[in-house]
């Protein structure tokens, strides 16, 4: 997350992120699912405004709401009401710190929804470091990292600050020094699945913590080739539980990795409960050369290479009718 001061309040940057592993254990007693996986953040930013208004002037609505403080969304798809993650993240804030909430939040929305990128997550955990600026409530990383984890198994990963494993149901966090950078190109299709759709399919069973007892340790190997900057084989070693019972009842998606893969050696991985896929490459320029040739398959020639406002995204649609949806080029930031 990048927060920081403007001439009229504080705005910051929430970026998404890109599974590199994800391993769902079992299921537990508390209905959770037992995680392990590799997170890592990446140049693609939703955006988060706040400016204040006059504390002297109160206006109530009907009911118990009050118009001190108000929330915008710029963005499809996306609800501007108390349902939205970031929202929920500014009363927890408020109600935790006894303060009022007031000012006006603008979100601008960059991050596809039900992409498996962790938008809402990282909204929730840019509104919490903001407005706790803002309001002056000054609390500690550690503070807010334990609310965020009140938020959704996601929101923590954003207060690591670089790429990190997270286990339990993903709030706990080691966070992992020494990687190197990473360029990828990332597919998101028209498509979109729910996170509760996805372990609906998966249907993982009941949590064993026998289960991995004895096993090999592929996470330790891909975080090993990764430091070793063996990054063709660290793409072959990254995988996703997800990822072979969506494309069984996906085909379209099914067929979207096909041709990732016959374009990238290196292979096309879902991120989170999907619907979008990376591929993870050598630089930055062989990231552009991909996307070129994603390009080539996909494009209908009406939004060919506009330019991305906040990351490095050349975004390109295609129609065509085995799929269809958008690629852009991106990095990690750390």
């Amino acid at each position: 997350m990048f927060v920081s001061r403007t001439t009229v309040g504080w705005e910051a940057l929430a970026p998404a992120k890109l599974n590199l592993y994800l391993d769902v254990l079992g299921r537990r007693a508390d209905g959770f699912h037992e995680l392990e996986m590799l997170m890592c953040p990446v140049r693609l930013f939703d955006q988060l405004r706040w400016t204040s208004n006059d504390r002297a002037e109160i206006h109530f609505t009907e009911g118990e709401s009050t118009e001190r403080f108000r929330f915008s969304v710029a963005g499809t798809d996306v609800p501007s009401d108390e349902t939205n993650l970031a929202m929920k993240a500014a009363h927890l804030l408020a109600a935790e710190a006894g303060v009022e909430p007031y000012g006006s939040l603008s979100l601008t929305k960059r991050i596809p929804t039900q992409a498996g990128m962790g938008g809402g997550s990282s909204d929730a955990a840019a509104t919490l470091q903001l407005l706790n600026q803002a309001w002056g409530v000054n609390y500690s990383k550690q503070r807010l990292t334990g609310l965020a984890a009140q938020l959704g198994s996601d929101v923590p990963f954003f207060f690591a600050g670089g790429p990190a494993v997270c286990r339990g149901r993903g709030e706990i966090l080691q966070p992992q020094s020494g990687l190197p950078k990473l360029h990828f190109v990332v597919v998101k299709p028209d498509e979109s699945i729910s996170t509760k759709e996805a372990f609906m399919q998966l249907n993982a069973g009941q949590f064993d913590p026998q289960k991995s007892e004895g096993r090999e340790k592929p996470l330790e190997r891909l975080l090993e080739l990764l430091r070793n900057g063996m990054l063709t084989a660290a793409a072959k070693a990254m995988s996703n539980s997800f990822q072979s019972v969506i494309l069984a009842s996906q085909p379209i998606l099914a067929s979207l990795q096909a041709q990732m893969t016959a374009l990238n050696s290196w292979g096309a991985t879902m991120t989170g409960s999907g619907s979008a896929f990376f591929g993870l490459c050598g630089t930055a320029q062989q990231a552009r050369h991909l996307a070129g040739k994603l390009r080539a398959v996909l494009e209908d020639g009406s939004r060919a290479g506009a330019k991305h406002e906040f990351g490095e995204g050349h975004y390109l649609r295609g129609k065509t009718p085995r799929t269809h949806g958008t690629v852009w080029t991106t990095s990690t930031c750390y």
